[in-house]
This record gives C-alpha cells, sequence and structure tokens, in this order.
C-alpha cells in the first residue's frame, strides 16, 4: 500500500461522522474504548484511522503521520479532538492533494 492509498483509505474509514470519535483511537459499537485494530473497533479518531489502515506497518503509518503534520500544521490528535470532524477531512484533504503533488512532482 502506498502513503496515497493508505491516506485515502483512512479517510475513508472515518469519512461517516459516525465511524469517528474523539479522546480515544478507536471504540466499540457501546463507546468503550477498544484498540484501532480490534475487531470490535467501529469508530476511530484521525490516527487511530491511519493504525487500522496500516496495522504493523510501522514505517507506512509514519509516513502517513509526518505528511498529515504537513508544514506547520497541528498534530492530527490536536485536530481531532480540539476542532472536530469537518477539520479532520479537511487535513486529511490537504495531506492527500500534498502527497499527489509530491508524486506527481508538482510539490
Amino acid at each position: 500500500m502506498t502513503t496515497l492509498e493508505a491516506l485515502k483509505a483512512a479517510r475513508a474509514l472515518i469519512a461517516d461522522p459516525s465511524h469517528w470519535t474523539q479522546g480515544a483511537l478507536a471504540r466499540n459499537a457501546r463507546g468503550n474504548r477498544v484498540r484501532p485494530w480490534s475487531e470490535h473497533a467501529v469508530r476511530w479518531c484521525a490516527e487511530g484511522a491511519s493504525i487500522r489502515v496500516c496495522g504493523p506497518n510501522f514505517g507506512l503509518r509514519g509516513r502517513l503521520v509526518g505528511v498529515l503534520f504537513g508544514d506547520g500544521a497541528d498534530a492530527p490528535w490536536v485536530v481531532n479532538d480540539d476542532q472536530g470532524h469537518a477539520a479532520v477531512l479537511a487535513m486529511y484533504d490537504r495531506a492527500i492533494a500534498a502527497e499527489q503533488a509530491r508524486q506527481e512532482g508538482t510539490a
């Protein structure tokens, strides 16, 4: 999986507000905290979604977080917990656009 594919997959995972959460990496259907890779996870934060998508691939996860931080951007967990769902999706959109530009050599 490429960085761009992972960014798109993580964004898709939390695009529906009912699949997004704050204050925890992931939650089950009852709202309890679970690990992002748990089969019981149904809602993820911005960082939890990247963990879910990348699994044990720490290199890929590191690249995702690096792209999400962007040029002086707030940390994904700050955006997630302090700015809300729309800001999280906008953060992912900026990261996807930046990664596409990088791949096309226009960044």
